[in-house]
């Protein structure tokens, strides 16, 4: 068995479907029993294993999912000729990657001894990897910016604008492989609740922690602003964040290398 090529080039997010040629048929003894003499090649990726006696769900791993039809490709003896199909798809992780491009392997291989096999012909079969080139679709977001102004005015890393006329902590930003989250603290700028403003907001970056916040209260209806602001440092060292006190406006840079 080989397929149409052993190298494909993928985007995350996007289907490819590599065909698969089988060249030997599946012995059986009994004609009348075609329909139970098959083997399967099961699909032994991403984690390389010697042999595949057990069938694992592999659409959770690694950076690609399959369509998975018992765990890769099954042929049988009454229909060996047909052309296999194995669909691919490059899972989108949201992430701008560094190398931006992974290469990737798609492992295949039967089990040393299948009962459905009598013949034996396919007994410890092994493929040559088929290689794979995942693109990274999250580069476009290179030195995008997402904000937040009084009103609150928000703005996504898309570019979308809209006003969010609300009181409470909302999560602005958070990514969890890298342990970063960016909150927001909105509340009341005065009596009656005709408007909403920013007061406070908090950045983790690994073991770092900055939070500045100066309202008492979070409400909808009313404002109680602290008489002194609080401010929380807590930055083991300047290889993860820098806060970089002004006047007037204050710079908190997380470092993502």
């Amino acid at each position: 068995m080989f397929p149409s090529s052993f190298s494909h080039e993928l985007k995350e997010g996007e289907t490819i479907s590599i065909k698969l040629t089988v060249t030997v048929p599946i012995g059986c003894f009994d004609i009348n029993r075609q329909n139970n003499c098959k083997t399967s090649i099961f699909l032994q990726t991403p984690e390389y294993r010697s042999s595949a006696n057990s069938c694992k769900p592999l659409s959770n791993q690694g950076d690609l999912a399959f369509d998975e039809k018992g765990c890769g490709i099954v042929i049988e003896s009454s229909a060996w000729w047909e052309e296999k199909i194995l669909n691919v798809t490059g899972k989108s992780d949201r992430l701008i990657n560094h190398p931006r491009d992974r290469n990737l392997n798609i492992k295949l291989g039967s089990i040393t001894n299948s009962p459905e096999d009598p013949s034996k012909v396919w007994y410890n079969f092994t493929m040559p990897d088929v290689k794979i080139r995942l693109y990274d679709k999250d580069d476009h977001m290179i030195n995008k910016l997402c904000s937040a102004d009084t009103d609150p005015r928000m703005k996504t890393f898309d570019g979308k604008s809209w006003t969010a006329s609300l009181a409470g902590e909302f999560v602005m930003y958070r990514d969890t492989k890298r342990r970063i989250a960016v909150h927001a603290l909105f509340s009341s700028c005065m009596w009656g609740g005709q408007g909403h403003c920013g007061c406070g907001i908090a950045v983790k970056v690994e073991n770092s922690l900055f939070a500045y916040r100066t309202c008492e209260r979070i409400s909808n209806h009313y404002s109680k602003p602290l008489i002194h602001h609080d401010t929380v440092y807590h930055i083991c060292d300047d290889r993860h964040m820098v806060v970089d006190i002004g006047n007037q406006y204050s710079s908190v840079n997380g470092k993502l290398s």
